[in-house]
């Protein structure tokens, strides 16, 4: 989307918080989502899921009053919608949204399932999914009992989420099998720290 000529013009928000936002007060915006959404289609055929990203109506609203523009964020999504049910691709709980910062399900959102990547909420629908960050300092305790809590709550799906840098450094190597012990039928619930240790290095030996 950086090149795509589709970005509100907000150098300084963008240059000071790396926030900015596609402009959707163009009307060509609109076809290219949904040729993106066509392509994406027939490439993941086999899943019924499609994920559309964040609600950023938050987040950007230092770019857009930086560019002095005004979006409507509810007329776009509405016609977004309208426009994937007239292809016959909408069914509101198989489109994903991330949790937005503000922690709001708005009315007019595209898409029925919310992704959760910054909170674990008291109660979830069941087309829900949830994420935990595991970076190079995530202790392997709480990934296990953030992923347990999770259990509890029963999401459609669950995901551990890396930085990129740890897709190609340092992996918490400690961190990733807390989080598979915790959503394995082969172990018993871990009771302390000391006992998740012992655990993973039981499955680092069979490995």
């Amino acid at each position: 989307w950086y090149h795509a000529g589709f970005l509100v013009e907000c150098p300084r928000t963008f240059c000071e918080s790396g926030e900015i936002a596609n402009d959707i007060t163009q009307g060509s915006l609109l076809p290219v989502i949904l040729e993106v959404v066509r392509e994406l289609r027939g490439i993941f055929d086999s899943s019924s899921l499609i994920h559309f990203g964040s609600d950023e109506r938050n987040a950007t609203q230092a770019c857009w009053k930086e560019s002095g523009k005004l979006p409507d964020y509810d007329i776009f999504e509405t016609r977004l919608f309208d426009l994937m049910a007239a292809n016959g691709w909408y069914k509101p709980s198989r489109v994903l949204r991330w949790e937005n910062e503000e922690g709001v399900k708005y009315p007019h959102r595209t898409g029925g399932a919310t992704h959760y990547q910054y909170t674990i909420p008291d109660a979830i629908e069941p087309q829900d999914f949830g994420s935990i960050s595991i970076n190079s300092e995530s202790n392997p305790w709480t990934v296990y009992c953030q992923a347990r809590e999770w259990t509890t709550l029963k999401p459609h799906g669950l995901m551990a989420r890396m930085p990129p840098n740890l897709m190609t450094g340092s992996t918490n190597n400690k961190g990733l099998l807390a989080f598979v012990i915790a959503l394995s039928s082969e172990f018993p619930a871990m009771k302390d720290p000391s006992d998740l240790e012992e655990s993973i290095s039981v499955l680092c030996q069979k490995l």
